[in-house]
């Protein structure tokens, strides 16, 4: 694996495992590479660019002749390596680096695909270089999802991206939909340390008050607790 910049998503020990549990736990991966898997020739390849610990390529690697996974940050890209290991696929070649200094393949992928990973005016361009199809999974809206603050400060919104699209003339098509990407915790205190994890700022009165209103229990062996959340997103479906 080669070496790549340490930036962008905040992957530490216990955001990973957070996010690891909640992949795991929910389908909001599998419904997402299902509806891209439909515009995609049989066995195809495309490569999975912000993979992040790899919840997507985990789920097109049994449907992929071949799938290129990369991301800047190299810890969770470990966690994706034992777990391809582990699942015996040997079609996935995980990547430390930066997209944007990497050189285009020879050979077009069938896609790639930016899931949550940045906007389009940021990685069309060099999408279009490497594969023939481009896929970008985005918020549809500017709504928190564990937050008892309710909004982002800071969020590039998909009407942006969508009219940026008109005015540079590509084909283009979206589709709005919803998928399931709550989060479970093994008990009351693993909640509180993940809101305090991502709210630094927010009052201890206000988090106690939404996870009072949020959280409810479940059955599972790992789990007691869950934050369900349903995830209103936009794919958005780009070719030359």
């Amino acid at each position: 694996m080669s070496s790549g910049r340490e930036r962008l998503y905040s992957w530490d020990e216990k955001s990973m495992a957070w996010y690891i549990n909640a992949v795991n736990y929910e389908s909001f991966h599998s419904v997402v590479s299902e509806m891209i898997l439909a515009s995609l020739p049989e066995n195809p390849t495309v490569c999975d660019i912000g993979c992040g610990v790899g919840a997507l390529t985990m789920h097109l690697a049994p449907k992929c002749k071949n799938v290129f996974a990369m991301d800047l940050n190299s810890r969770p890209l470990f966690y994706l390596e034992e777990e391809m290991a582990r699942r015996g696929h040997t079609n996935v070649d995980v990547v430390c680096g930066d997209f944007d200094d990497t050189g285009a393949p020879k050979e077009k992928y069938d896609a790639a695909i930016f899931c949550l990973a940045g906007g389009v005016p940021n990685f069309l361009g060099r999408g279009l270089m490497w594969a023939k199809k481009v896929f970008f999974v985005e918020n549809a809206t500017d709504k928190r999802s564990f937050s008892s603050v309710g909004k982002r400060e800071k969020e590039m919104y998909c009407n942006e991206d969508i009219e940026y699209l008109k005015s540079i003339g590509v084909k283009f098509k979206t589709t709005f939909f919803t998928a399931p990407f709550g989060q479970v915790f093994v008990d009351r205190k693993d909640a509180e340390d993940f809101m305090h994890h991502y709210d630094k700022f927010e009052r201890e009165e206000d988090i106690q008050d939404f996870l009072d209103s949020k959280l409810v229990k479940i059955d599972h062996p790992k789990y007691s607790l869950y934050m369900p959340n349903e995830k209103p997103l936009v794919l958005i479906e780009v070719e030359r």
